[in-house]
C-alpha cells in the first residue's frame, strides 16, 4: 500500500466521476476506494455488518490483474477477532508464496490459544494475553482494527503473530481537505511500516498517502496526494544540490580510454574536456590546461550514455530516476506517463532543478474498457477521440505514439496515417483480439515486448489478452517452433518492413523464472547491496527471489522455464536477420537495462555490439546520432566511467565510477548511498579548479 505519488489532477478528476456517478459509494455499508499509481480506480474494499458478523469484500485490479479477498470476520465485545475467515484469489501466484493463486487463512480464538489454519499445517499457538493475529493476506481494513486495539495497550504496542510485535506510534493530528483527523505509523510483524489516518471515532479513514480511502472521504486522497507531491518534489530538488557536482568552467576526465561503439573497441589512452554540457576536445592521456577541474580516470573506461528505450518517468520518479542514472542511463525515451506529470516534471529535470535523464516521449493512447489502464496517457472512446490524442501529441512535441491492450484494433490504421502524417512513429503492445501480423499490416513501426508479438503464434480466437492471460500464456511458447511458418511470416514482414523490436527480455525473463527464496546470480551482485525496505518493494517493481507466475507443478514450472529461453531463441534469430531490437528496463531501478545487455549477448550479440545497440545505433533510431551516441567533441557530454574493458565482459558496468549526463557530474556511489544501498565503486580523484583540495567523498 506504499504506493507512489499519481497526479493529483486524475486524482480530482476520480473523485468527481465516482462521487456523481457510483451508487455504491454509501455510508452504509462501509466502502472504500482504491486508487491505483498511475491515478484511475483500481479496487474497492466493502464492509458489510450482518448482525455482528463483518463481511469484508476486498478487490485490487489494476491494468487487468490483481487479488480479490472476502473475510468473514466476527469479534468479542472489546473487538478481538475471535473467528476470522480469510479467502483470497490472485491472477498470479501469491507474491512471495509459490503456492496455489487461491488460498484460506483462519483464526479460531478460545480462551488463552489461537488455532490458525491455513494452506500450511494448522497451529496452536498461546495467547495468554492480548495478541494480534495479522495475517498479510487480511484487506488493508484490518490496519484499522489492529489500530483500535493497539490504542487500547498503555505503550501502544502488542504481541503479533506470526512471531514478532505491532506498534502504533502517533504522527499527529491534522485538518485534511476540511476532515480532522489523526495521522499513525503501524508497524507489524515482516511488513514495512504503513502510515493510516482515523478519525475521531477510531474509524479508518484513509492508508498511506491516499492509495486507499473511504469512500465519502474522497478528498482526503487528492489532498494527501498533493501535499505528498510538493514534500518529495522539495526533498529530491535538495538531493539534487547535493548530489549533482556543478564544477564550474571547463572540467577534464583524465587518464581514460574511450569506448568507440562504431569500431567495437577501446581507444588509445587520452583525455575528454567538456563545459556547458558539451565536449569540447579530445586530448592527450595526461593533458591539463588553465582553470580546469580534473577528474582521474586512473586508467577506466569512459563508456557513451545508454538508452533505455523503455521508461515510464511517471511509474519510477524520483527514486528510479536516480538509480538509472547511477546506472549510466543518460537518454531514455518514456513509454507512457500521466500526461500531465510529464508536463510538471520534464522542464525541471531539463533546468536540471530534478535529476533525470534526457527524455523522449511516447504518447500512449488506450482503448475505453472495464480493464483499461487508467492515468497513463489518453483513454479514447472512439476512433475520432483517437484522432484527437494523435494530434495533441504531435503538437506537444512527442516522438512517438503507442497503443495499448484495449484500443480497437480496427483504429489502427487511421492512428497510423495520422501519426505519420504529422511525423510520429507508432509502436506499442498488440491490442486484443488481433495479433502482430495485422499491427504490422495496419502501420506499427515497433513492436513493445516479447509476449505481446509471440502470443499471436499460440493463442486461441477470442482469447482476451486485456486480462492476465497476456502473461500466464506465456507458458505455451514452451513448445512454439521458431521455425515454423506463422513465425517466419511474421519475421519476414519484420524484416522487410524494417519493423524495430523491444523485447523487454530481462523483466519478461524474471516475470517467466523467478521462484521463491532464489535468487539468479545475474540480480545476486546487486540485489544482495539492498535494505531490506527496498526489497519489500519500494524500487523494484518485479522483485528477484519472488514467484510471480502461478507455478503449480512441475509442469508449469519446466513450461516457464522454457518459455524463457524461447524468447531468447526469438531474439537470436531476429538478431541474425538484422531485425532493430532495442534496449529497454521497462523497471527503471537501473540494475535492469544492464541486465537487458546481458541477454543481447546470449542472443548472439557480442558485448561489444550490445554496447553499440544501446549507445550509438539507440542515438541513430532515435534520431539523434549528430547529437548523442559517441564521445567526440561537439556532442552532448554523455558517459560514463567504468573499470575494465565492457566491450570484452559488461561485467565492467557492474561498478560505475561515474555519470555524466548533458554536462552534469554524479558519483553513483553518492547516490547509492543517499538510498541506503551499499556502493559497488568509489569516487574518482577530483582537483578542482584554483587549487581546491581533492574531492575524497567515498574513496575507500
Amino acid at each position: 500500500m506504499n504506493g507512489r505519488r499519481i497526479r493529483v489532477t486524475a486524482v480530482l478528476s476520480l473523485i468527481s466521476a465516482l462521487v456523481l456517478t457510483d451508487p455504491a459509494l454509501a455510508a452504509d455499508p462501509e466502502t472504500y476506494v482504491l486508487l491505483s499509481e498511475r491515478g484511475g480506480k483500481a479496487g474497492d474494499l466493502v464492509v458489510r455488518d450482518t448482525g455482528g458478523v463483518l463481511e469484508i469484500d476486498w478487490q485490487s485490479k489494476d491494468n487487468g490483474r490483481g487479488t480479490e479477498t472476502h473475510e468473514r470476520l466476527e469479534r468479542d465485545a472489546e473487538g478481538w477477532p475471535v473467528d476470522w475467515r480469510i479467502d483470497t484469489r490472485s491472477d498470479f501466484g501469491s507474491i512471495g508464496s509459490a503456492g496455489p493463486s487461491a488460498k484460506t487463512v483462519t483464526l479460531k480464538r478460545d480462551g488463552e490459544t489461537i488455532r490458525i489454519g491455513g494452506s500450511d499445517a494448522p497451529k496452536t499457538l498461546a495467547a495468554p494475553g492480548p495478541t494480534l493475529f495479522t495475517p498479510k493476506e487480511a484487506s488493508p481494513w484490518a490496519l484499522g482494527l489492529y489500530a483500535r486495539l493497539l490504542l487500547k495497550s498503555p505503550d501502544h504496542k502488542l504481541p503479533a503473530t506470526p512471531e514478532g510485535r505491532a506498534e502504533l506510534k502517533r504522527i499527529g493530528e491534522e485538518t485534511v481537505a476540511g476532515y480532522r483527523l489523526v495521522a499513525y505509523e503501524i508497524s507489524l510483524p515482516g511488513r514495512k511500516s504503513e502510515t493510516i489516518r482515523l478519525d475521531a471515532d477510531g474509524r479508518l479513514v484513509a492508508v498511506g498517502d491516499g492509495d486507499l480511502v473511504l469512500a465519502d472521504r474522497l478528498p482526503v486522497a487528492a489532498a494527501l496526494r498533493a501535499a505528498t507531491a510538493r514534500r518529495e518534489e522539495e526533498a529530491h530538488a535538495a538531493l539534487q544540490a547535493k548530489l549533482l557536482h556543478d564544477f564550474k568552467g571547463p572540467v577534464r576526465v583524465r587518464n581514460i580510454r574511450i569506448f568507440d561503439p562504431a569500431a567495437g573497441n577501446l581507444g588509445a589512452p587520452a583525455s575528454v574536456l567538456f563545459e556547458n554540457g558539451v565536449i569540447k576536445a579530445i586530448g592527450a592521456a595526461n593533458a591539463s590546461g588553465k582553470d580546469e577541474t580534473i577528474i582521474e580516470g586512473e586508467g577506466g573506461t569512459l563508456v557513451p550514455g545508454l538508452h533505455d528505450t523503455h521508461f515510464h518517468l511517471g511509474l519510477s520518479y524520483p527514486e528510479g530516476v536516480w538509480l538509472s542514472l547511477a546506472g549510466g542511463v543518460t537518454t531514455a525515451r518514456d513509454m507512457g506517463s500521466d500526461n500531465d506529470y510529464v508536463a510538471h516534471y520534464l522542464p525541471q529535470i531539463a533546468s536540471g532543478r530534478l535529476p533525470g535523464p534526457r527524455l523522449l516521449l511516447s504518447g500512449m493512447i488506450e482503448g475505453d474498457s472495464p480493464v483499461s489502464l487508467k492515468g497513463s496517457g489518453i483513454v479514447a472512446k472512439s476512433e475520432a477521440e483517437a484522432l484527437a490524442a494523435v494530434r495533441w501529441y504531435a503538437a506537444h512535441g512527442y516522438w512517438q505514439i503507442k497503443i495499448y491492450n484495449s484500443l480497437d484494433a480496427s483504429w489502427v490504421p487511421a492512428i497510423a496515417h495520422e501519426a505519420h502524417r504529422l511525423g510520429l512513429r507508432v509502436a506499442g503492445h498488440i491490442p486484443a483480439f488481433t495479433d502482430a501480423d495485422h499491427m504490422i499490416e495496419s502501420g506499427y513501426d515497433e513492436i513493445t515486448h516479447a509476449n505481446q508479438l509471440m502470443l499471436g503464434w499460440v493463442l486461441k480466437p477470442g482469447e482476451d489478452t486485456r486480462t492476465p492471460l497476456r502473461l500466464t500464456a506465456m507458458s505455451r511458447f514452451f513448445g512454439l517452433d521458431i521455425g515454423s511458418p506463422a513465425v517466419r511470416r511474421t519475421l519476414d514482414q519484420m524484416e522487410s518492413r524494417k519493423i524495430a523490436f523491444e523485447p523487454t527480455l530481462a523483466i519478461m525473463r524474471r516475470l517467466l523464472t523467478n521462484r521463491t527464496g532464489e535468487v539468479e546470480p545475474e540480480d545476486g551482485w546487486w540485489f544482495s547491496h539492498f535494505p531490506k525496505e527496498f526489497k519489500a518493494g519500494r524500487m523494484i517493481s518485479v522483485l528477484p527471489g519472488f514467484t510471480i507466475m502461478p507455478v503449480k507443478t512441475p509442469a508449469d514450472d519446466a513450461a516457464y522455464d522454457g518459455a524463457a529461453e524461447k524468447m531468447i531463441e526469438l531474439t537470436r534469430e531476429m538478431n541474425r536477420r538484422g531485425i532493430m531490437i532495442l534496449p529497454g528496463a521497462d523497471d527503471n531501478n537501473g540494475f535492469i537495462i544492464r541486465r537487458e545487455l546481458d541477454l543481447f549477448v546470449r542472443a548472439g550479440m557480442t558485448p561489444a555490439q550490445a554496447l553499440a545497440r544501446a549507445t550509438i545505433e539507440s542515438a541513430r533510431y532515435l534520431g539523434h546520432e549528430k547529437n548523442w551516441g559517441t564521445i567526440e567533441a561537439g556532442k552532448s557530454a554523455d558517459f560514463f566511467l567504468v573499470t575494465g574493458d565492457p566491450s570484452r565482459s559488461l561485467d565492467a558496468l557492474h561498478g560505475i565510477r561515474m555519470t555524466v549526463a548533458q554536462g552534469r557530474v554524479y558519483f553513483p556511489s553518492e547516490i547509492y548511498e543517499a538510498f541506503d544501498i551499499k556502493p559497488f565503486a568509489t569516487v574518482p580523484l577530483v582537483r578542482e579548479r584554483g587549487g581546491r583540495p581533492p574531492l575524497t567523498t567515498n574513496r575507500r
